[in-house]
């Protein structure tokens, strides 16, 4: 068996990762911002910002 070399496109690989790396702050930013809404309204779905928890949990979950 033979030994394969395999070359990486690193410029493709750190884009990748960058990318990745922004949606993954993006989601933990939207997650707490819902935990924060959760507290903020509980279960009042009169609460003003039940809307914006809406939005937030329909976009990002």
């Amino acid at each position: 068996m033979h030994a394969s070399h395999t070359l990486f496109d690193m410029l493709a690989i750190q884009s990748s990762w960058h990318a990745f790396d922004i949606m993954a702050q993006s989601y933990t930013r939207m997650t707490n911002l819902m935990k924060f809404l959760l507290v903020a309204d509980g279960d009042d779905e009169d609460h003003p910002l039940s809307g914006l928890l809406d939005l937030v949990g329909d976009l990002y979950i």
